[in-house]
């Protein structure tokens, strides 16, 4: 080892300082094992360290002062996987790093917010924002967790942000090294780890910049034949820095140059990851063009649009910016963006689902459903479907005419209701269900099919319907032969006593999607369902005879699909699976937990 790193462990009075289980007594040895030949030593003395210093991304009172250290053994050549090294330290300094994207980090705002809650009067405002969470608690389970919250919140917030400023200001003295190892060093990955981390550190006021990391990305830029993946990770380091600098106080040094720069290397002659990153930083600055949203969009839409051999030079890391997902930090970019000034947008993402596996479909409809409805809400209140714009509806529309296979495991329904989509319930459904369970079934499945009914068909008076009766009884008298279902579909006008065909076939593919959960519905809940379709499509019209559903069985329920009798669920059984009962024990179960540092 070096001597000088040796003197910097043995400079620290370990002992005295603490991480997430106790005196911080095992780091010196964790961090001496970073420089071990062996492959499976870093790696566990990595593991080790990220559950002490870094459990769970917290930093504590032991983090910052394992940095110095850490910053030693990156000067030196001889020291194993320094790319690796490099990688910690920016995890120390931040976190985790992919939450600051797409906008970078504002130090300046971190530091006004760590100062603001150590402030005399911050005390009683943090209290009093948390009685009124604990008075509108929905039930006294919730109410218990948030006092709890309260009694040990503010406590752990000002020791956390003091000791996530120290782990970050620790790192930040690394930035001459980390501009020395983009400029000097021969490894591509250690060079392009090096710019990753110089995007993080701005600096403070116009007479703070770290000019001097502009300077050496911008030498990169320069420089020909210069490698993807620290091209790819310059470009995206300089778009953050003159993006914080930007918004500071709305001047960026060299900003034309870069802007011109960017729209060179999102030219389609240039290499797809060398695109994405003149598009993410184009967007961050606010100068992007509609290719390089395009360019967004096609990593959005085709996994396999940037190589896996361009953006990964090794097995233990891939690309530096957000972990390697492409995919996430695209849909990031793109959420900054009014969607409406780019209609093919959608379009390309939409036309994506039938060509992806479900992993990936489910992924794009997390990232399609906040593209047109914004992020996750917060509250439970759902939203009406007659409030979506085109947008939303399209977006909703394409997610619930995904194949049976897209369905099965809840898991697309699950997503949708993240976001209260469209908020169906056994209310409207009109019946009661076998078990709590099924229920949640029952209602994931009806809240998706609900949105094709009301896309699919006008909302209307029965008044209106009426009018245009009238109006096809007249055309009807005119002709010697009237042709009445013809009319009826050119005057849009709902037939009484059934559901029509563009009603006909989402009852059944939610049917089959009852079916895959192994929740076969009752002759009474597909009665209910088509009237609650019914309801959707035209206010107050006449319910269905009670007979309808049998002739709906005989005539249009798919062959696949058997009718049989069903034995009702015993009680004890209902109440065994009831998610209010289960959330209110687990609820109760982690308070006492917490409560007592059992964890």
């Amino acid at each position: 080892m070096d001597p000088a790193a040796q003197r910097l462990l043995d400079s620290v009075n370990w002992a005295s300082l603490h991480h997430a289980y106790g005196e911080a007594t095992d780091v010196p040895d964790n961090l001496r094992a970073l420089l071990s030949p062996k492959t499976s030593d870093r790696s566990n003395a990595y593991e080790a360290l990220s559950s002490n210093i870094f459990h769970q991304a917290t930093r504590y009172e032991a983090t910052a002062y394992a940095v110095p250290y850490l910053l030693k053994i990156l000067e030196n050549p001889a020291t194993p996987a320094r790319a690796s090294v490099i990688n910690y330290l920016v995890d120390l300094a931040l976190g985790i790093p992919s939450t600051f994207l797409p906008h970078g980090v504002n130090i300046i705002a971190w530091r006004q917010w760590t100062e603001k809650i150590y402030a005399p009067g911050y005390e009683a405002e943090y209290y009093a924002e948390h009685d009124k969470l604990v008075s509108q608690a929905r039930d006294e389970n919730q109410r218990k967790m948030r006092e709890y919250v309260r009694h040990v919140g503010l406590e752990r917030q000002r020791r956390y942000a003091k000791h996530e400023l120290a782990a970050y200001d620790a790192v930040c003295a690394g930035v001459p090294l980390f501009q020395k190892l983009l400029e000097e060093e021969e490894d591509v990955e250690i060079r392009a780890f090096a710019a990753y981390a110089l995007a993080w550190f701005p600096g403070e006021g116009a007479g703070g910049r770290n000019r001097s990391s502009a300077g050496a990305l911008q030498r990169v830029l320069d420089r020909e034949g210069e490698d993807i993946l620290v091209l790819s990770s310059a470009i995206i380091a300089l778009g953050l820095l003159n993006g914080c600098w930007k918004d500071a106080d709305g001047v960026s040094d060299g900003m034309g140059n870069l802007i011109s720069r960017l729209r060179e290397y999102g030219a389609s002659t240039r290499p797809s990851l060398v695109r994405f990153a003149a598009a993410v930083s184009a967007v961050r600055l606010l100068h992007h063009r509609p290719e390089d949203v395009s360019v967004l969009a096609c990593i959005l839409a085709d996994r396999s649009f940037v190589p896996k051999s361009d953006s990964q030079k090794s097995n233990d890391l891939g690309f530096p910016f957000h972990e390697g997902d492409l995919f996430q930090y695209s849909g990031k970019a793109m959420n900054t963006l009014n969607l409406g000034d780019y209609p093919g947008v959608m379009s390309t993402l939409l036309d994506a689902f039938p060509r992806l596996g479900r992993v990936e479909a489910f992924e794009l409809a997390e990232v399609e459903l906040e593209l047109a409805f914004g992020p996750r809400p917060e509250d439970e209140d759902g939203r009406q479907v007659e409030s979506l714009n085109e947008i939303q509806r399209r977006t909703v529309t394409a997610l619930a005419e995904l194949a049976m296979k897209y369905w099965r495991g809840a898991v697309l329904g699950d997503i949708l209701e993240e976001w209260n989509i469209p908020g169906g319930s056994r209310d409207e459904l009109g019946v009661g269900q076998p078990s709590s369970q099924q229920s949640s079934d029952v209602n994931e499945a009806f809240s998706y099919i609900l949105t094709i009914i009301t896309t699919t068909t006008m909302s209307k008076a029965y008044s209106d319907v009426e009018r245009l009766i009238e109006t096809a009884c007249s055309v009807a008298r005119t002709a010697k032969k009237p042709n009445f279902a013809a009319l009826a579909r050119e005057y849009d006008i709902p037939v009484g006593g059934r559901l029509n065909e563009a009603q006909n076939g989402p009852l059944i593919r939610w049917i089959e999607r009852l079916d895959a959960l192994n929740v076969p519905p009752t002759a009474k809940l597909v009665t209910g369902t088509a009237n609650a379709f019914l309801r959707r499509a035209v206010q107050d019209p006449p319910p269905l005879a009670k007979d309808w559903v049998y002739d709906f069985v005989t005539t249009h329920l798919p062959p696949h699909l058997n009718w049989v009798h069903q034995k009702t669920a015993e009680q004890h059984r209902i109440n065994a699976e009831d998610i209010g009962i289960l959330t209110a024990w687990y609820e109760r179960l982690e308070l006492i937990v917490t409560g007592h540092n059992y964890a």
